[in-house]
């Protein structure tokens, strides 16, 4: 491939990713799409700043860059220098983060803000910051490099800066940034030998007794969790974590010791818990002779915990619960007559019905499909006609057919999405499902289904339930095709509203979702696919009016995937 006719120079400190944009507006390239298809490489890749060996030499022989320096400038660098864990764990690849005095001052992007360890411009003494002030929204690198928010124009570089003045803070960072990421080891102090990963190992593991606590030092902000698989960076969370886990061992044991005062607060099962969660990441690493002694300290019972364990010695012997007379409350009848060879305990009826456990007879009993009768002296019996006359009813006539869904089986198969056996039994009752025996004399484990039939039964229950009550959210999870945090960041931003409604047992709330609203929301939003489809253009053609600014994205920062409004994108296509 020939030389470019404009070669930019590389910037001090630059990610690689930042230099390929400034490369292709220095040429005059329409979009970014149009220089990277000629190297078969995709927007996304860009983003993360990850490059193959195929393309790293593409761009050498079109800048004149030697390869060890391009490599370095790409997020593979930090794989090679401090190991796979580390890419994994710390290198950010789904969003980004920028020091607003330096976009100002030099229009580019820097490769080690992609680190979360990261977090201070030392240059400017400013936190980096993560998401746009204007709409909340995660940061692209291509908005960066442009200099305003993709979703809704905000300039950066006008965006709030936040001077950090602790020195606890901007000390933390100066070893991260200056010794530990430069391949050196701490040279003094309680942390004295340790590297970037045995570092951030004992970061990690401190975390747990840091969480739940106003912090130490800065701002007293609530110290959340140090790691969450698949959240959004919080950058100022991330800074001061680190910032207090150097406070703790720059003046070692002594501010350990105002630590365990509030550690000392939990319940046993919680700082048990976190204790293990620690030693399980410290262990076999250059910081677990550090945190042994950290254990100690923490682990080391109060004097109000002794005098507790002393009063708690004597136990006291657990009063037996009064035995249930029966669980059954409908349908039971109060009789003065004498048992006879026709009553038979409800036990007996589940083997002759064959249903397993008591539970599901005392159901059926109070939905009215048998009557229990209470006889002298406290005992309960059902009569055996009106059990076998019930198995008879119910379970149809005998034929011999291989297609079917079995009645346990159903039950299995749509117990989530609440199907009873007692609801089974009412679809019978109510003539919308036809049960046959495939065995002569048989019970319910011989009874078998069409499964269009119970197909049918099912769907006309989703609509009785969705009409009433509206979606659980693992319902709207697959309705949708979103995760768990596609419908959270959805809620957050007020698209989709949800109420709580009481469990069938009472002890719980559920989410229920607005059945009108969900439809609302799906005729108005689609992803590519669906709008290709509708409006019988290509994907590529929308993707092509979306990163060309023509059409916006109408949920930017919530999902990967791209949603586009149906009426903005009707009237664009229309137009055009």
């Amino acid at each position: 491939m020939t030389k470019m006719n404009v070669i930019p120079e590389v910037k001090s400190g630059e990610s690689l990713a930042s230099y390929i944009y400034r490369l292709a507006e220095a040429n005059f390239y329409v979009s970014m799409e149009s220089l990277l298809s000629e190297w078969k490489m995709r927007v996304r890749q860009l983003e993360k700043n990850v490059f193959t060996d195929s393309v790293l030499e593409i761009i050498m022989g079109i800048t004149g860059v030697e390869k060890n320096s391009i490599r370095q400038m790409s997020s593979q660098y930090f794989r090679c220098q401090f190991g796979d864990g580390f890419y994994k764990k710390y290198v950010i690849r789904n969003q980004h983060k920028y020091c607003p005095e330096c976009l100002s001052q030099h229009a580019y992007h820097k490769h080690d803000w992609m680190l979360e360890p990261v977090t201070i411009c030392l240059d400017h003494e400013l936190l980096l910051l993560d998401a746009c002030q204007g709409c909340q929204s995660k940061i692209t690198l291509r908005g960066l490099m442009t200099g305003a928010c993709e979703g809704c124009g905000f300039y950066f570089s006008a965006a709030n800066k936040e001077k950090i003045s602790d020195p606890f803070l901007v000390e933390s960072q100066k070893i991260l940034q200056n010794q530990l990421l430069n391949n050196e080891i701490i040279k003094k102090g309680a942390l004295k030998g340790l590297d970037i990963v045995g570092f951030l190992k004992l970061a990690r593991s401190c975390s747990y007794f840091l969480q739940g606590n106003l912090s130490f030092v800065g701002k007293p902000i609530v110290i959340e969790p140090f790691y969450k698989k698949n959240v959004t960076l919080n950058n100022e969370m991330s800074c001061y974590k680190y910032g207090n886990v150097y406070w703790i061992f720059i003046d070692f044991p002594i501010n350990i010791k105002k630590v365990k005062k509030n550690f000392d607060q939990l319940p046993n099962r919680y700082k048990h818990a976190k204790l293990q969660m620690a030693k399980k990441i410290s262990s076999n690493s250059d910081c677990s002779v550090l945190l042994g002694k950290i254990y100690e300290l923490l682990d080391k019972p109060t004097k109000a915990r002794v005098k507790q364990t002393k009063k708690i010695i004597p136990v006291l012997k657990k009063q037996r619960k009064q035995k249930q007379a029966c669980a059954a409350k409908d349908n039971v009848v109060i009789t003065n007559d004498l048992v006879d060879q026709d009553c038979i305990t409800r036990e007996e009826a589940c083997s002759i019905l064959g249903i397993i456990g008591k539970e599901q007879m005392n159901r059926i009993i109070d939905s009215g499909f048998l009557i229990l009768r209470k006889y002298p002296k406290g005992r309960w019996f059902l009569s055996k006609n009106e059990v076998v006359n019930f198995l008879e009813k119910y379970t149809g006539e005998y034929k011999s057919f291989d297609n079917g869904i079995t009645f346990y089986g159903a039950l299995k198969k749509y117990s989530q999405s609440g199907l009873s056996m007692v609801r089974l039994l009412s679809f019978i009752r109510e003539s919308k499902l036809e049960p046959f025996r495939i065995k002569k004399g048989g019970n319910f484990t011989d009874v078998i289904f069409q499964s269009c039939e119970l197909k049918r039964c099912m769907n006309d229950f989703y609509k009785i339930k969705y009409e009433r009550k509206g979606y659980t959210k693992s319902e709207l999870l697959k309705l949708l095709r979103m995760d768990f945090f596609t419908i959270d960041a959805l809620e957050k931003r007020g698209v989709i509203k949800a109420s709580f409604e009481k469990s069938k047992l009472g002890n719980r709330k559920i989410k229920m979702y607005d059945k009108k609203t969900i439809e609302d929301f799906q005729k108005r939003y689609i992803d590519l696919k669906q709008a290709a489809a509708l409006f019988n253009v290509t994907i590529l053609h929308l993707r092509k009016l979306i990163w060309s600014g023509v059409l916006h994205e109408a949920l930017p920062g919530i999902t990967k995937k791209y949603i586009v409004d149906v009426n903005e994108t009707r009237a664009l296509l229309v137009s055009s």
